[in-house]
C-alpha cells in the first residue's frame, strides 16, 4: 500500500534536487553570501572562485540597492575583488592565518562600503 507513496516521494525528491542543482549553477554561481541591510537600502554579496592550475584565490564583494527602493545607493556599485595566493593566508605548517585573512577582507569591505566621492 505504501509503494505508490514511495514512488511519488522519490520522484518529488529527484525533481527538487534537479531544480536546486540548476539554481546553484544558473543563479548563484560563485556567490556564497548575500546580506540585506534594509535600514541603508542595500544588498551586499560575496563570491569566491579559483582557476584550475592557479594558486590564486579570488574573493569578490558587490553591493547594489534593494529592488524597489527609489533613493540612489550611497555606496559604490563597482565590485571589489581581493586576489591573494593561498600561501599568503596560510602558515608554512598549513595552518590558516586568520589574522591576515581578516585584515585583507576588512580592507576590501571598507573599500566596498566607502561612500561615493562627489
Amino acid at each position: 500500500q505504501t509503494k505508490w507513496f514511495s514512488y511519488i516521494s522519490v520522484a518529488i525528491y529527484a525533481l527538487t534536487s534537479a531544480l536546486a542543482l540548476v539554481y546553484s549553477y544558473a543563479v548563484q554561481r560563485d556567490t556564497f553570501f548575500v546580506g540585506y541591510n534594509k535600514a541603508k537600502g542595500h544588498v551586499v554579496s560575496a563570491g569566491s572562485r579559483t582557476k584550475s592550475g592557479e594558486d590564486t584565490y579570488r574573493l569578490t564583494l558587490t553591493t547594489r540597492p534593494i529592488r524597489g527602493r527609489q533613493d540612489p545607493p550611497v555606496f559604490n556599485s563597482k565590485p571589489v575583488e581581493l586576489k591573494q595566493s593561498f600561501a599568503s593566508w596560510f602558515h608554512e605548517d598549513g595552518e590558516f592565518a586568520s589574522a591576515k585573512f581578516n585584515a585583507d577582507v576588512e580592507s576590501a569591505i571598507d573599500a566596498l562600503l566607502a561612500k561615493k566621492s562627489e
